[in-house]
């Protein structure tokens, strides 16, 4: 009876051992891979004349988080504020804010990085201001500071124009924004949006785009495209509109999230919520 309850013993012992052995790497990779999926990948686009500088960070996901945070903040310091001397020192405390955290690359002079947020306008005299202001739409601002953080959302210093391989032609343009995305029936077939059939249609950025410039504080919320131009460029196997022109400044891309964050100094914004014209079919 002591030999049988002995090798009974034995052999649950064993078994143990053999299980605790065979889940234990399986925990572990377990524990590695969650580690790994909440990493997030961001592009950090230094915008200056003519060039766009891009730097590649893997951040965890509650720094990534607070860029979110950070520009939630930006927003609702800006909403009351008038002066552009006001704006500067914000923008000042944004620079310093994202460095703390490692979302601007340390080769990045902190000066260099401030200097590049704040361009100063240009000299004017008040006839010149308001003949100028006056030749602008109401959803429409030039030499301005600019923020915002959207979807669909598409940065370039040198972009194409017109339709199909064949009739692109490259046109040097200095940091252009664009909103909006119009998907050519190919990338449909791709799977794009989850969509499998024609026809085509607009998808909006979406999100919030603030200015303060020689036509004073406009701001866009919601859905809403690009309105610079009646020309379509293109960006992959798609269409899309320019709606900042001459940008330069800082652009955070999470493309985990597919949302774009930035702030900087534009020359020309014009953004609006009636969707552009159906361009035609490549």
């Amino acid at each position: 009876m002591k030999k049988e309850w002995l090798v009974k013993t034995l052999a649950t012992g064993i078994i143990f051992i053999f299980l605790s052995t065979t889940i234990q790497p399986v925990i572990s990779t377990t524990t590695i891979q969650d580690d790994k999926l909440n990493l997030v990948e961001v592009i950090v686009s230094t915008c200056k004349f003519n060039k766009i500088e891009n730097h590649k960070l893997v951040l965890k996901q509650q720094q990534a988080d607070m860029l979110d945070i950070l520009f939630n903040d930006l927003r609702v310091k800006l909403d009351n504020i008038l002066t552009v001397k006001d704006i500067v020192e914000i923008y000042y405390e944004m620079i310093e804010s994202l460095y703390k955290i490692g979302l601007i690359p340390k080769c990045i002079n902190l000066e260099e990085a401030k200097q590049l947020v704040t361009e100063k306008k240009p000299k004017l005299n008040s006839q010149n201001i308001e003949n100028i202001v006056n030749n602008l739409e109401d959803n429409e601002n030039i030499f301005c500071q600019i923020n915002g953080q959207t979807s669909y959302t598409c940065f370039f210093s040198m972009i194409g124009r017109n339709i199909w391989f064949l009739n692109i032609r490259p046109i040097a343009i200095s940091n252009t924004i664009c909103y909006g995305v119009w998907p050519w029936p190919y990338e449909y077939k791709s799977g794009f949006q989850g969509k499998t059939d024609p026809p085509t249609h607009w998808y909006p950025a979406s999100g919030y785009v603030y200015t303060n410039g020689l036509n004073g504080n406009i701001s866009w919320n919601g859905e809403f495209y690009g309105q610079l131009s009646s020309d379509y460029y293109t960006r992959g196997f798609s269409y899309t509109v320019a709606g900042v022109k001459d940008f330069r400044g800082f652009h955070f891309s999470n493309f985990k999230a597919g949302i774009c964050y930035y702030f900087g100094y534009a020359k020309h914004v014009k953004l609006g919520y009636k969707q552009p014209a159906d361009p035609p079919w490549p």
